[in-house]
Parts: C-alpha cells; sequence; structure tokens
C-alpha cells in the first residue's frame, strides 16, 4: 500500500506513555489538503506495532479536528471506537474508521487528526501507526 506522507499522523508513535489522552504527532492541514477524499470515503487506519502494555485496560481511538495543529484547541470528534480492551490490541491488529463527509470541506476547523485515549491509567508501552486513506490494504 502506498501511503501519502501528508496524511501520515502516527509513525510508529508511542501512545499513553503519561497520560489518559494523546493526539497524533502530525495533523493533516485541510487548508491545503481541500477535498482529500472527494468522490470517496475517507478512512482512518491505525497499524498496531507493539501491543499496549501497563495498567490500563482499555484504548480509545478518536478522529478529531481541532483549530490548531498540535490538535489541542477547539477539538471536535468526528468519530470513535468504543472502548476496546487493551488484551485484544495485539501485533498487527488495524483499526478503521469511516470517516463523515463533513470532513472532506474541512468547515471551521482547520487540522485533522487522532486522539489515542486510554482510561486515566499509566500505559508502559504501546506503539500505533496511522494514516488517512482510501481504505484498508485487503491483501487481495
Amino acid at each position: 500500500m502506498i501511503i501519502d506522507k501528508g496524511l501520515l499522523v502516527s509513525n510508529s508513535q508511542r501512545v499513553n506513555n503519561d497520560n489518559a489522552n494523546e493526539v497524533s504527532e502530525n495533523a493533516v492541514d485541510l487548508s491545503v489538503a481541500r477535498n482529500i477524499a472527494a468522490g470517496e470515503t475517507l478512512y482512518a487506519i491505525i497499524n498496531i506495532e507493539v501491543a499496549p502494555t501497563g495498567t490500563g485496560t482499555t484504548q480509545q481511538f478518536q478522529v478529531i479536528t481541532a483549530t490548531n495543529n498540535d490538535l489541542t484547541t477547539g477539538a471536535v470528534v468526528l468519530i470513535e471506537t468504543p472502548a476496546i480492551a487493551k488484551a485484544s490490541l495485539t501485533v498487527g491488529k488495524t483499526i478503521v474508521l469511516a470517516l463523515p463527509p463533513l470532513v472532506i470541506s474541512g468547515g471551521e476547523q482547520r487540522y485533522l487528526g487522532i486522539n489515542y485515549k486510554g482510561d486515566n491509567t499509566f500505559e508502559t508501552t504501546g506503539t500505533v501507526s496511522a494514516f488517512f486513506g482510501n481504505g484498508p490494504q485487503t491483501n487481495q
């Protein structure tokens, strides 16, 4: 699968090292990447590279928009997974979320990214890569 570097928001990023919420290390600037999925559904694809360990029991993945590129101001959740048991987040697991069409136009929220939401406990490890694209790799 070819991944556009401008749509790669987490590249082997450790998540939930010291708090319950951690945003992707990069964001997509929707003022530059306008209509990035015109005519197609856009997906967030999150790959587990190192299974999470530590005291937490669940992990949630949220696609967010925000008014700043570090995804901390005016964040709005567009779509999210339910809380997923950490034990099921094994190496190689892929989480796929279809984004709602409103993301395509950007609206008032200029930046698009992912929030990795733990259950308010300390996580010692857990690494993901995440990007936006037109669908997951199917190997077919």
